[in-house]
């Protein structure tokens, strides 16, 4: 491998490494309510016996919140989990667990006999919508990664201040903004902290 493509993914690996340990949930409690819902919800929609939201540490799996496993600990090498990590992208019935810079944490699998195999769209579909649950209850609403039209709004909500940069945003884009589900923005918006903790009260089955 060349050296600097090597340097590039040691890197890589280590901004991730870190964003991992930045949740502090490592090594807790595993199967908080709000992430346990996840895992049935999963296991059910894919009539699997396991299940589980498994984060990828250094050397082993970490599954926060899990249904059919042994332990919540397992070797990283070879596990479902750390080849979706390496991708970035979906395997089998395995979808990406992202932060909001789009760092894979982690992912959400569902395993058991016969389940191997690529997944159909509407299953992939599934899977990549309860993985994006997982990761706000993970990181909190800021892990959810940009998508086209919200930076094309945020380009929208640009140009309306650069041409009454006097007045701020005005009222037609504060309407354009709800018109989307968007709050304006904060004058002084503030990072997402690394441990906007998700809540063990907090139900994302109800979210429509």
């Amino acid at each position: 491998m060349d050296d600097a493509l090597k340097a590039s993914d040691e890197r890589r690996e280590a901004e991730r490494l870190a964003a991992l340990r930045g949740l502090d949930i490592l090594d807790g409690a595993v199967n908080p309510p709000a992430l346990a819902r996840l895992v049935r919800l999963a296991a059910k929609l894919f009539d699997a016996p396991k299940a589980a939201i498994a984060l990828v540490d250094e050397t082993r799996i970490w599954r926060a919140a899990y249904l059919g496993y042994s332990s919540p600990e397992a070797p990283r090498r070879g596990d479902l989990a750390d080849r979706v990590v390496a991708t970035n992208a979906p395997i089998d019935l395995a979808a990406p667990i992202r932060d909001g810079e789009g760092r894979p944490l982690g992912a959400l699998v569902v395993e058991g006999p016969g389940m191997g195999g690529p997944a159909s769209d509407d299953d992939l579909l599934a899977l990549t919508d309860l993985a994006e649950l997982a990761a706000e209850a993970l990181c909190g609403p800021c892990a959810k990664a940009p998508t086209l039209e919200s930076e094309r709004l945020d380009l929208a909500v640009e140009a309306m201040k650069v041409v009454h940069p006097e007045a701020g945003l005005n009222e037609a884009g504060v309407a354009t903004l709800h018109f989307h589900g968007r709050e304006p923005p904060d004058e002084h918006p503030s990072e997402c902290p690394p441990d906007a903790a998700w809540s063990s009260g907090d139900d994302f089955t109800d979210r429509g």
